[in-house]
């Protein structure tokens, strides 16, 4: 009777559906439990196959190296510059296939000789833009021409195509649509937002995220609970850009319980469906890390520049820039307020596409928010800035010679 009830309980596993979450994920398992199942002769097999394919034993050794890489310590973000490490064979193999020195260069000269080096390959066409065979880089990217990751034959066409995305979907002017609310109001979850931000050391893309995600609701839907608004759009904002994203449930304690569970998770629902789960958009932060660069900028100028545009998230006024001028206005009002000789460059201009004359209705109002930031009762972002691992910019002066003008 034991065997029987066994057997039953065993053809009732067997008979039992797979979930409908994720089927695919199932699916690859199995695949993977029996590729781990194949035999020796199997994998022979596959070698010789692999042989047959690719007959260029250089290439083979490429194509063993890139899919061998282990070891790697850090996961690859969307920021540039990040690292991954890998074993020094690898590096070798990998190098020796290209028939390239293994070194990264910080010169200019030695970039371009070894620029030179590097033999012209077609490049595929993709995303709409035009087909590249030896794709001119810019000065400021000769540096970073072995670093992967820093993309440096396609940047151009990257920030090409943020400055067009840049238009779709913006927040629009939303106030009179709200009876609710108000830009003070606004001024306050921002602030409260970014100190939220600050405590659990979140990715300033997240910051930024949040802030666009705020706005972009509150364009298309009525809101009388904004707090709950702005805890459910930073919730979404880290799943989104983190590794690690907080818990429904911390959410819960830093606003104290006012909210339940089920109202984070509702709301977070209707904003995603309101939004049509549109989330890859170019921020202002997006520009901030390629204006900064083009700026050659020190480690005070960029500390003065992410200071400027972090007073700026709070500034209703913005919203009717687009991500890219506020971004440009950044750079320069920073540029002002540290009193640099050459205030807007050729490089500046051309990268940006904006002349100096286009920037002071902006860069005015970052001005005036630097002003007003010491007796303000919202001083997240101005006392965060005049932390020393920040260099305390926050206690320069404001170029009010740009209000004056």
């Amino acid at each position: 009777m034991d065997a029987n009830l066994e057997r039953q309980g065993e053809e009732k596993l067997r008979l039992r559906m797979l979930p409908d979450i994720f089927p695919s994920m199932f699916i690859g398992l199995s695949k993977r439990n029996d590729k781990e199942m194949d035999s020796k002769a199997t994998m022979n097999q596959r070698c010789a196959v692999k042989k047959q394919m690719a007959p260029n034993a250089r290439e083979v050794i490429s194509h063993i190296a890139l899919n061998n890489i282990e070891n790697v310590k850090s996961p690859i973000t969307r920021r540039y510059g990040a690292k991954t490490s890998t074993s020094t064979t690898e590096i070798q193999t990998i190098d020796a296939s290209n028939n390239l020195p293994v070194m990264f260069p910080s010169d200019k000269q030695e970039a371009l000789r070894m620029l030179a080096l590097k033999p012209a390959t077609k490049k595929p066409v993709a995303c709409g833009f035009s087909e590249k065979s030896n794709p001119e880089i810019d000065e400021i990217d000769l540096p970073d021409v072995f670093n992967h990751l820093a993309v440096v034959e396609y940047v151009q066409d990257l920030y090409t195509f943020y400055k067009q995305q840049q238009h779709v979907g913006r927040p629009t002017d939303y106030m009179d649509k709200q009876p609710h609310i108000n830009p003070k109001m606004r001024a306050i979850l921002v602030d409260w937002i970014t100190d939220v931000h600050f405590r659990y050391n979140l990715l300033p893309e997240t910051l930024y995220l949040t802030i666009y995600i705020i706005d972009r609701y509150l364009s298309l839907d009525g809101v009388k609970r904004l707090q709950l608004v702005g805890m459910c759009s930073l919730l979404i904002a880290c799943k989104y850009e983190e590794l690690r994203a907080p818990r429904v449930n911390d959410l819960m304690d830093i606003a104290f319980n006012k909210y339940t569970r089920e109202e984070i998770l509702g709301m977070e629902k209707t904003i995603l469906n309101k939004l049509e789960w549109y989330l890859t958009v170019p921020t202002a932060y997006m520009f901030l890390v390629r204006f900064v660069k083009v700026a050659k900028a020190d480690q005070e100028l960029e500390h003065m520049i992410y200071f400027l545009a972090e007073l700026g998230l709070m500034q209703y006024d913005l919203i009717k820039y687009c991500p890219s001028i506020v971004a440009a206005s950044a750079v320069y009002t920073a540029c002002c307020t540290l009193g640099k000789s050459r205030l807007w460059t050729n490089a500046l201009e051309r990268h940006t596409s904006f002349s100096e004359p286009q920037l002071l209705e902006c860069a005015r109002v970052l001005v005036k928010a630097h002003w007003t930031a010491p007796g303000s009762n919202l001083k997240v972002v101005y006392n965060k800035y005049m932390l020393q691992q920040f260099g305390g910019v926050a206690r320069y002066p404001p170029a009010m010679s740009l209000i004056e003008a």
